[in-house]
């Protein structure tokens, strides 16, 4: 067992920084001496020496022995994995080396047709021909659902050569699928399953280990992507698999191997972030309880939420431009939210999505709701 209490990372920076170097490389504030007084005068200036890229210290990303490796040995532990590799680009590096490690040239691939566009680059990428699967509409909403085992398993009846499917769970609406029923069909066809979990970890799971974890089933996953970028509030991203689908990534998978390394200072915050999640389990319980009122609340103002199921609540708009209004509004109010918009939905399905945090308060989501019927009704959405 690996003592999850560690930073790795940060006492590596930490040791690099009392060593006080000469720095005759990039980041070209040279460990805090470049930045200006507008910056260190809110921040203070100990923030930029830990912006540091490889050094003997840090290690490196692309042949980790020491702080990295120890630190990506934490994570493996974690998600049940014989090894995983940091990425640096998150979700959209990740999703591409799962891919390209997953099929080859002309090779299928089970995808829904929502799927994160990054995953389409990464067929592209590989040459693999994508096999869609249509997400169930949910009849109540009108709305895109997750897809189901028995379109999975019809998929593959017409599709028996498909090589792997990738499946975002929980949806960017905060939908999940039944991924128990779904790897059973994947083993049954011998295909590999590729999970995007950027919306799970930190929020489902043990200790935050994601969806996979919530349902059991975190062996039973060939691979699993989650980011930095989301829970950890950090940059980056992780894939976990068996140490031979990793060294294959490692050295096949373009997205991955032309990347620079990873920040060690941004590495150091992920991994912090993690101890979070395991030493204060009350922050998940706070998110869901947070999360729960919230539903509710934002059901019995009227707003059109569909079936989601996670702290990302999709608040549909179905027109392009009152998204944009709506989302000016709010922040004119005090409320900042993120538009969602094409290419990343269907035109009838844009929607500004709210996503909250354990910190979050009921004082302060009754607020934000307030303000969001008011901008809602102000842009003609809600009557």
């Amino acid at each position: 067992m690996c003592n999850q209490d560690k930073t790795p990372l940060l006492d590596a920076i930490t040791e690099f920084i009392e060593t006080k170097p000469a720095y005759f490389r990039i980041p070209g504030h040279r460990l805090e001496h470049g930045i200006s007084s507008k910056w260190t005068d809110k921040v203070g200036k100990e923030v930029f020496a830990y912006d540091v890229t490889e050094t003997p210290f840090t290690d490196d990303l692309h042949s980790p022995e020491g702080a990295i490796e120890e630190a990506q040995e934490l994570l493996s532990e974690l998600y049940h994995a014989d090894k995983s590799f940091f990425l640096v680009n998150g979700t959209t590096c990740g999703n591409e080396a799962m891919l390209l490690s997953a099929a080859f040239e002309g090779q299928e691939v089970m995808i829904a047709r929502n799927a994160h566009k990054s995953a389409m680059m990464g067929l592209i990428m590989s040459g693999a021909k994508p096999v869609y699967v249509m997400p169930e509409i949910l009849d109540e909403w009108g709305l895109q659902g997750g897809i189901t085992s028995k379109q999975v398993r019809r998929t593959f009846e017409e599709h028996p050569k498909c090589r792997a499917l990738f499946l975002v769970s929980p949806s960017y609406y905060g939908i999940t699928s039944d991924l128990k029923a779904i790897a059973d069909v994947c083993h049954e066809y011998g295909a590999l399953l590729l999970v995007d979990e950027a919306h799970g970890v930190g929020v489902f799971g043990r200790d935050g280990r994601g969806v996979c974890d919530h349902f059991g089933l975190t062996d039973e996953v060939d691979l699993i992507m989650g980011t930095f970028s989301k829970s950890f509030a950090s940059l980056g991203g992780f894939v976990a698999a068996d140490s031979d689908t990793i060294n294959w990534i490692r050295h096949t998978c373009r997205s991955y191997i032309f990347q620079a390394s990873c920040t060690p200072a941004s590495a150091a915050a992920a991994l912090e972030a993690l101890h979070i999640f395991q030493n204060e389990p009350e922050r998940q319980e706070n998110l869901w309880k947070i999360t729960n009122y919230a539903l509710k609340q934002f059901k019995e103002a009227g707003f059109e939420i569909g079936d989601t199921e996670s702290p990302i609540i999709p608040l549909y708009v179905r027109d392009a431009a009152k998204t944009f209004e709506v989302t000016k509004l709010a922040f004119d109010k005090g409320v900042f939210i993120n538009p969602v918009i094409p290419p990343a939905c269907a035109p009838q399905d844009t929607l500004v999505r709210v996503a909250l945090m354990a910190t979050h308060t009921r004082e302060q989501v009754d607020r934000c709701v307030s303000i969001l019927v008011d901008s809602f009704k102000e842009a003609g959405v809600l009557k």
